[in-house]
């Protein structure tokens, strides 16, 4: 008698066990799913502001440069790349650049700087020295922090990537056409 009571099984009990296992199973599941995308768009946002730092510091740069070509359109010829810089007007205003433009218009900056820094030494302007260095100093410090920017946007790009390719529930963001975002090079 004991042992057939031992032996003996309540199938609803063990039907209710099972379904409470799955209940909570699930509403595991839908919490990492609620997680996932919770980080995912925490990532987003801190992308959308580090786009717009970078934006903004290549701008400083850009009007920098157009300060210190300013200083030696005078000296050049209007054929150099300097004077057709400073002469193009879509320098000159601020325009929200895309991600994939960075990397062309900083390497852009960089050559405009090289130019401005050869005219730099063939023509000194002596009574503007301290304000040329003071612009070179600022061109540098910005080439700092575009680095930096660089380097954390590149990051919160890795951060964004893992929970868009968390295994779990990569299959929701495939089904819902969430791209990976790619790294600034």
């Amino acid at each position: 008698m004991f042992l057939e009571k031992l032996i003996s099984v309540d199938y609803t009990a063990i039907l209710i066990a099972i379904i409470v296992l799955v209940v909570l199973c699930l509403l595991v599941y839908v919490m990492v799913v609620v997680l996932s995308f919770t980080f995912m768009h925490v990532f987003k946002r801190k992308l959308k502001k580090g786009k717009q730092s970078i934006n903004l510091i290549l701008y400083q740069k850009n009007d920098c440069l157009l300060k210190l070509s300013a200083l030696y359109r005078d000296k050049l010829a209007n054929d150099t790349p300097i004077v057709r810089y400073l002469n193009n007007e879509e320098y000159k205003k601020f325009t929200e650049l895309k991600v994939e433009e960075f990397e062309d218009f900083y390497n852009f900056l960089e050559k405009m700087l090289s130019y401005v820094q050869k005219a730099y030494v063939t023509y000194a302007i002596e009574d503007k020295e301290s304000f040329v260095r003071d612009l070179f100093l600022t061109i540098s410090e910005l080439n700092n922090k575009y680095l930096q920017a660089i380097q954390l946007y590149n990051t919160n790009v890795i951060g964004y990537n893992y929970w868009r390719n968390l295994f779990s529930t990569r299959w929701i963001k495939n089904l819902l056409f969430i791209k990976n975002i790619n790294t600034i090079k």
